[in-house]
């Protein structure tokens, strides 16, 4: 007889199961999340191919994409996402999150406080994240930009007040320049160390970035005025340039070659970039 008991308690939950998956409301939940978005970010849109449930309690979102207008921001292959259940009866509720992206993964939580959608808290760590695949990104410049990155990520809002931080490291990071800039048909460089400061909502502070290469060395300082629109953001960067024999060979025998000819692999060489991220002005002083 308990065995008879075991087989319909299991038969029972089997068939909940079934049900919940397959009758689950994967268009009206979307539709919610889509109305949300739009309300919370006018201009935003957000499209997810299917939704299902998730064990433990939370929700399976497959193929969604964020957009602003007609311009692709974010896309993931797969985001899970789940509450902590006692975080639902107090003010602050926290939410986690997984997601694969960009051949990576990003991996946090959110905590929202009393104003939903203004004021929350995140911290992610992210992985494995290529470059390339980032459409937003390659939108934003005219220059190719290819890499590995990984790093971390914490960000808060009050209001309408931001401020937030990013360490991030970029392997094998590569820059297709075009013409232009000394003949140079790329950048390269193994590793790449930064440090962001996001202040006042809108000053992105680059308090450090040391790259490293064969080609040279690369450090990079500033900040930019980051805009509604990321590709008309203002750059105020300077750094210095230390180059190496390999960067000589490449630019021939041209100016740029006999300026750096003197102090190859020794001297630095100050330069600044100004413009916007779309179109930047690069010089050297």
């Amino acid at each position: 007889m308990k065995k008879k008991h075991l087989f319909y308690i299991l038969y029972s939950l089997a068939a909940l199961s079934f049900f919940l998956y397959y009758l689950f409301p994967s268009e009206k939940i979307g539709k919610y999340i889509s109305y949300k978005v739009r309300t919370l970010r006018p201009g935003w849109s957000v499209q997810i191919g299917n939704i299902r449930p998730a064990f433990p309690p939370g929700l399976l979102l497959h193929s969604t994409d964020v957009l602003r207008g007609e311009t692709l921001l974010l896309e993931s292959r797969r985001l899970k996402i789940r509450p902590e259940l006692l975080s639902l009866f107090r003010s602050g509720k926290r939410i986690y999150f997984q997601a694969d992206m960009y051949a990576g993964e990003v991996k946090g939580e959110s905590i929202l406080q009393g104003n939903p959608g203004k004021d929350l808290q995140v911290q992610a760590r992210f992985e494995g994240i290529r470059l390339t695949d980032i459409a937003a990104l390659q939108q934003m410049s005219e220059y190719q930009i290819s890499g590995i990155l990984s790093g971390t990520l914490a960000f808060s809002r009050e209001g309408t007040a931001a401020k937030g931080n990013c360490r991030m490291k970029i392997k094998d990071l590569n820059v297709e320049l075009g013409p232009g800039l000394f003949s140079l048909a790329k950048l390269t460089f193994s590793d790449t160390d930064a440090k962001l400061n996001l202040q006042n909502s809108q000053n992105l502070i680059i308090e450090e970035c040391v790259a490293k290469g064969k080609q040279m060395g690369l450090n990079l300082r500033g900040s930019i005025t980051l805009k509604q629109v990321p590709e008309k953001s203002l750059l105020n960067l300077s750094g210095t340039i230390k180059p190496h024999p390999e960067l000589i060979a490449q630019l021939g025998e041209g100016i740029a070659a006999m300026m750096f000819q003197g102090g190859a692999g020794k001297s630095e060489f100050p330069f600044h970039i100004r413009g916007s991220i779309e179109k930047p002005v690069f010089s050297m002083k």
